[in-house]
This record gives C-alpha cells, sequence and structure tokens, in this order.
C-alpha cells in the first residue's frame, strides 16, 4: 500500500465528553485491484 495523503485535523463527527467535535489527523493509503490479486496469488503458492 501506498500513503496517498493525510487530512490534517480532519473533523470525525464525533463529539469529546466536552460535547465539542473531535478532530484528527487522518491517512489515506491505496491499492489497485491488479496490485491486490497479484499479492495473493504469491501467498496462494
Amino acid at each position: 500500500m501506498r500513503h496517498e495523503g493525510t487530512f490534517v485535523e480532519f473533523v470525525t463527527f464525533t463529539n469529546g465528553p466536552d460535547g465539542a467535535p473531535v478532530y484528527e489527523d487522518t491517512m489515506q493509503y491505496a491499492l489497485l485491484s491488479r496490485e491486490w490479486e497479484t499479492d495473493r496469488s504469491a501467498v496462494r503458492r
């Protein structure tokens, strides 16, 4: 998988104990379908 980007202070749409919105840094990763299939076939051998 490769790192595609980071959402800095991304709102999670939840609230903390004090009722304030919770913000977190969220990392986005990607894997192409053909990469997934290639990797899975290597494990089956």
